[in-house]
């Protein structure tokens, strides 16, 4: 499997190397498509799953159990989680997603 990593690696250094000498427009229809070609590739699984969590939070917002944060709020904290990260703060190395800060 160490092999198959290596080649992986391999070869999508070279393909950014070559995307940088595109235009950024064409490099952005090479995202688009690459993009757009994995959704096309969804697992039914993993489909259904996100379904149910997403119903799982309508209703939570529904029956007022969900904790809404202000978005100016959410983006200082996970500033503040990037930036302790950045530093080596091991607390928050496995970052769990408890918002009980």
């Amino acid at each position: 499997m160490a092999d198959d990593d290596e080649n992986f690696v391999d070869i999508a250094e070279r393909i950014y190397a070559e995307l940088k000498h595109l235009r950024p427009d064409v490099r952005a229809d090479v995202v688009y498509d690459l993009l757009r070609r994995i959704e096309d590739e969804v697992d039914p699984e993993w489909e259904k799953a996100w379904l149910q969590e997403i119903r799982r939070r309508v209703r939570d917002v529904e029956s007022g159990k969900a904790d809404f944060i202000p978005g100016d709020v959410a983006m200082a904290m996970a500033r503040e989680r990037l930036n302790r990260l950045a530093h080596g703060d091991p607390e928050n190395q496995a970052d769990n997603g408890d918002q009980s800060e």
